[in-house]
């Protein structure tokens, strides 16, 4: 945690710069002086108002400063043993010194241990994103500001840096500075004379009071506002549940809303705790994808994928992925009983729901490493509601270890100091004062006391008072710079402040809908009833309220003690308090405000709501990860069908797919989804007949391993043939091996898939020893999270316009994103470009197969789509007197292996078979037809 220490900046630049100075003046003046100040300040006399240290601590600040005056001496020059003694006297453990003359000044890079410590560095700039590496430029003549800023050069360009100035600047040339850092938006730090004299009377480490004198004369923004990503150095509170983390008999479940700071509170516990010089070992994995996009076991692959990277061995390669990376893991703590291994599991929800559904298989079995090893090793989830609602249930494995914490609003346990010192001491490093004290706790009501707001506030606040074009402090006597009820209040009437606030508050209202509703209902009740404010509302009123505004969501879940958990939850996540008498109310009357005006309110109450989607392996597609997080594309096969191809059998399969349900990812997907330890993936392309295919089958046949399914893909580039699959489907039945398994594939595109639809080829019938997969436009509940996912809009009516524009194929829908990533608040001009696009687009009719499609299979698919509805096949065959009955057949059993087309067999009970066309196809081919 932050120390509580003194104003250094005051007492420097305030109280003491002109008696430092003077005595500086003194000392050039008289050269007795000059000659008594190094031995003095050894002997640790005080000089100038500074007390100076006694000992060994006064002979480290008399070596400091002699190194400072002897490179001021010689100018243009300093030895590497005088920047040694600078820098290490200052604080900086130094690892190399590299030096380059530039004109007049010398440079030097230094590299340095890294810092990571607010207490050390308050600022990310200087510390943790500096990651040890500086650039010093030494200066010995009088340079004005101007100067400096020009020798200095772009800031941004390289590593952070510091000045040496060899020489006194006056406070009217420190502000000037500051002034024009400000203007120009430059960043570095200057050292001269006073401030070294001044920090020969430091009592402890130097560094953190060269930062507090200096800081204050540059520009800099240290709040940081992306999700996730917090710097350790903007990281206030969370002691207790750091603590937690850390402790073997600790809680293993973390929950809380969107944007309180889990991810960043795990992957700080991960940079403290990961030590493996001293036996430690942390990873943080995210695996939000994993029970939703993925199936259950990725997690073995993912981590045994990390354990590579640690270089933890596997000394059983007989394991199975599971049993491998968990004994790894157990074989690496029992070589030392010190040791210890913390896995820390985020965005765990999907994954927990899922294995529920499973008795918590995967859980039981890390529940068991921990037990196995005395809790040496630790297993953490994180999560949203879900993490706290999974613990609920008996037959939870780890129920039972430790208390479930949840991260909410830094208002409880002392956090309240922490919210207060991420308002003030960023900015009290960079020489800002409240000119109140009631300023802070305004900032932190109006943000709800969540951390992520309060950065976002206090950045626009900065950016407020630092705009160039419009002057805020008068630079005469600036800094410090004092913040008033005025530059307050105008911060926050930013538009993009109050809708990012009130944007992310909703966030976690979104986290269920049955929140909105409790929340918008007691909004409204708050409203007709002042009172209610303040003393709250009953459970059983609220359950009133909500069965009344949306009976269907809470149907089956409407109880009173149902409805208690709920409101128990919305108390942990910051949105409602409980009073004294048991009732609920809304956390703050700040909340209120956010949540709109009475008609406001009221249209939210009414608005169409969704239930959560179930997880559904037949409609759900996995994300690509790349570095472990996942790109906008999806798979073209569903999870149910990247589960059956991967089988612990035999089998032979043909996958049917065109460009527009994503054929050409084809190959990406199954080598990110089939490249694991208990699968081996071959990719076959270029084969020139069947006898070279059948060679390589044999090879890879017989370089099987133990344990391991072995996918064999032949590419739609290849000349594949039904006489192929019939060779492929001999050679699967003669393997006997029950220790490893072969899948093979076979890729057809819509000019493979009409060559064996002509052919008439008899595989057709063989469904007991072939398997047919078809690429198909996304189901709504893909399309649903997908859009989740890319923070685009997801509502019903929004997917029904997307759908009837892209008909959910899925390069539509990448052409989509890419049009909407931008901007996606202005969605509907994306899907109205696009839509434009579309017609008559020689792109999507390639992409749907229809490049070189013979003119009569082209009129059976047009008359289809012309038709409007679902079309009888005897009907069409009798209208489509010019094509030949056969040809009929062929084209929709072609398009329906392409998933254009959808058989609705004897859907109106008369006897005929029905054929309806995907809408989007039909479009196509009227245009075309135009």
């Amino acid at each position: 945690e932050p120390e509580e220490k003194r104003d250094a900046f005051k007492d420097f630049f305030e109280d003491k710069y002109a008696a430092i100075e003077k005595v500086l003046e003194e000392c050039d003046r008289d050269r007795q002086k000059k000659q008594e100040l190094i031995p003095n300040i050894s002997k640790g006399k005080s000089i100038a108002k500074i007390q100076i240290p006694q000992g060994v601590q006064a002979k480290k600040a008399a070596e400091m400063l002699d190194a400072w005056l002897a490179a001021k001496g010689r100018k243009q020059e300093i030895t590497e043993k005088d920047a040694r003694q600078i820098l290490s006297n200052l604080g900086f453990n130094i690892t190399s010194l590299t030096f380059k003359k530039s004109g007049q000044n010398t440079w030097i890079d230094v590299t340095t241990e890294p810092i990571f410590d607010q207490n050390r560095c308050p600022v990310s700039a200087y510390g943790s994103a500096a990651n040890g590496h500086y650039r010093i430029l030494c200066v010995w003549d009088r340079p004005n500001e101007q100067d400096l800023l020009n020798a200095v050069g772009e800031t941004a360009l390289g590593g952070p840096v510091f000045v040496f100035h060899f020489g006194r600047m006056t406070v009217k040339k420190r502000r000037d500075l500051a002034d024009l850092c400000r203007q120009r938006r430059n960043t570095f730090i200057v050292i001269d004379d006073v401030l070294m004299l001044y920090l020969c009377g430091e009592q402890k480490t130097r560094l953190p009071v060269l930062f507090d004198c200096t800081l204050p004369f540059t520009f800099l923004e240290p709040y940081k506002t992306a999700a996730g990503e917090v710097p350790p150095e903007m990281f206030y509170g969370r002691v207790r549940e750091r603590e937690s983390i850390i402790d073997p008999l600790g809680s293993c479940l973390i929950y809380g809303g969107r944007q309180l700071g889990k991810t960043v509170l795990l992957k700080y516990v991960h940079r403290t705790f990961h030590a493996t010089e001293v036996g430690r070992n942390a990873l943080f994995l995210d695996i939000k994808e994993i029970g939703r996009n993925q199936a259950l076991d990725k997690i073995w692959d993912l981590l045994n994928r990390e354990l590579d990277k640690l270089k933890i061995s596997d000394t059983n390669r007989r394991n199975s992925f599971r049993e491998s990376s968990l004994q790894r893991i157990k074989s690496w703590l029992e070589l030392d009983k010190q040791r210890r291994f913390l896995l820390l599991l985020d965005e765990a929800d999907n994954f927990l729901e899922a294995d529920g559904k499973e008795d918590f298989l995967r859980c039981d079995e890390l529940r068991k490493l921990m037990m196995e090893t005395d809790r040496r090793f630790k297993v953490v989830f994180a999560g949203l509601h879900n993490v706290l609602r999974t613990t609920r249930q008996a037959n939870h494995p780890l129920a039972h270890f430790g208390a479930p914490i949840c991260i909410g609003p830094l208002l409880n346990n002392g956090e309240m100091r922490a919210a207060t010192a991420l308002v003030e001491r960023p900015l009290a490093s960079l020489g800002y004062r409240f000119e109140s004290p009631d300023l802070i706790p305004r900032i932190l009501w109006q943000t709800n006391y969540y951390p992520s707001l309060i950065q976002l506030y206090c950045e626009q606040l900065l950016k407020h008072i630092t705009n160039p074009d419009v002057p805020t402090f008068d630079a005469k006597i600036s800094p410090p710079y004092v913040i008033t009820s005025r530059h307050v209040e105008e911060a926050y009437q930013s538009q993009d402040l109050r809708k990012n606030i009130r944007d992310r508050f909703k966030l976690t209202l979104g986290l269920d809908p049955r929140y909105e509703v409790i929340a918008y209902s007691i909004a409204d009740g708050s409203q007709q009833n002042e009172i209610g404010m303040e003393d709250g509302f009953s459970v059983s009123w609220i359950r009133e309220q909500v069965l009344y505004w949306w009976s269907d969501g809470f149907a089956g879940r409407s109880s009173e003690d149902e409805i208690l958990a709920l409101l128990e939850e919305m108390v942990g996540l910051g949105v409602l308090r409980e009073t004294d008498a048991g009732y609920f109310t809304l956390r703050s009357s700040n909340l209120a405000l956010l949540m709109g005006t009475q008609p406001e309110i009221e249209a939210e109450l009414l608005r169409h709501r969704e239930p959560q989607p179930e997880y559904e392996p037949a409609t759900f597609r996995s994300p690509l990860l790349v570095k472990n997080k996942a790109d906008s594309r999806r798979s073209p096969l569903t999870v149910q069908q990247e589960s059956d191809l991967l089988r612990r059998e035999y089998g032979v399969s043909i996958i049917f797919g065109c460009q527009a349900a994503g054929i050409d990812d084809l190959r990406v997907f199954m080598e990110a989804a089939f490249s694991k330890k208990d699968c081996k993936i071959h990719y076959l392309e270029n084969l020139s007949d069947r006898s070279n295919f059948s060679q390589r089958l044999t090879e890879i046949s017989n370089r099987r391993k133990k344990d391991t399914t072995t996918l064999v893909v032949v590419a739609a580039t290849t000349f594949w043939s039904e006489d192929w699959v019939d060779e492929a489907i001999k050679k699967i039945k003669r393997l006997k091996k029950e220790d490893s398994f072969i899948q093979l594939v076979f890729v057809a595109d819509p000019q493979k898939a009409w060559q064996l639809v002509i052919h008439n080829w008899t595989g057709f019938d063989s469904f007991k020893e072939l398997r047919f997969f078809s690429l198909k436009p996304w189901h709504d509940a893909a399309l649903r999270h997908w859009l989740e996912d890319t923070n685009l809009p997801s509502e019903p009516e929004v997917r029904k316009k997307i759908t009837e524009v892209t008909g959910n194929w899925s390069n539509l829908l990448q052409e989509f994103y890419q049009f909407a990533q931008a901007n996606p608040h202005c969605w509907q001009d994306s899907l109205a470009e696009l839509k434009h696009q579309f017609n008559n687009s020689d792109k999507l009719i390639k992409s749907m197969g229809f490049d070189g499609c013979e003119p009569q299979r082209k009129l059976v698919m047009r008359t289809l789509a012309q038709w409007g509805e679902a079309a009888a096949i005897e009907v069409l065959i009798e209208v489509l007197d010019d094509v030949s009955p056969e040809i009929v057949k062929q084209t929709l059993r072609w398009a329906d292996l392409l998933s254009l087309v959808s058989h609705l067999g004897n859907q109106k009970q008369d006897g005929k078979d029905y054929w309806q066309i995907d809408p989007v196809v039909g479009r196509l081919l009227e245009s075309m037809a135009e």
